[in-house]
């Protein structure tokens, strides 16, 4: 970890000697002292629902982007990639078969 205002050596020896206002510190309050600057509120817990189409054309875009070749990726990342974008379009195809009415019956 990167020190941005390291302490004196007798800083160190006698930090123990110092509370604030005979109180001690929480947890919460070490952690926030770390890092106060990355303190991420989250206001809405939901994640937007993203059609199987707008996944397929996010995958295509991706797909279309990573065989530019601006980006170097090993093979076994872009097998991974390429397997993941073949669900994503099976997923889409299962939806686009119409369904017929015995289906809806049987389950």
């Amino acid at each position: 970890m990167p020190f941005t205002t390291p302490l004196e050596a007798e800083e160190y020896i006698t930090i123990d000697d110092f509370q604030i206002n005979n109180e001690m510190v929480t947890e919460e309050e070490i952690i926030a002292s770390f890092n106060p600057a990355e303190e991420v509120v989250v206001e809405n817990n939901t994640i937007p629902k993203v059609s199987t189409k707008d996944a397929v054309n996010a995958f295509e875009t991706a797909f279309n982007f990573l065989q530019q070749g601006d980006l170097e990726i090993d093979y076994k990342d872009f097998k991974a990639f390429k397997s993941l974008k073949r669900k994503v379009t099976l997923l889409n195809n299962e939806k686009l078969i119409q369904p017929n009415i015995t289906n809806y019956f049987n389950n």
